[in-house]
């Protein structure tokens, strides 16, 4: 539906903003990279965001910085 289309563009624009990248780029320290994918088979869930094969579902753009600075933190403990 176009409420999901709409709600994944804000996701990966939340995504795009937070890590100053945009999709198929990575961030200057090699940890981080934008890709979009048209089917995760999470529908039931959307919409999603995928880190290193863990799924967050029916999350908002609001999210998104918390979920990212989970990865970010873990990064800096190992």
């Amino acid at each position: 539906s176009s409420d999901v289309c709409s709600s994944d563009l804000k996701l990966l624009e939340a995504c795009e903003n937070y890590l100053g990248i945009h999709n198929g780029e990575t961030t200057e320290d090699g940890r981080f990279t934008i890709t979009t994918l048209r089917c995760v088979g999470a529908c039931a869930l959307a919409p999603v965001m995928q880190i290193n094969g863990k799924t967050y579902g029916n999350i908002t753009a609001k999210d998104v910085p918390g979920i990212l600075e989970t990865y970010m933190k873990k990064e800096k403990e190992i």
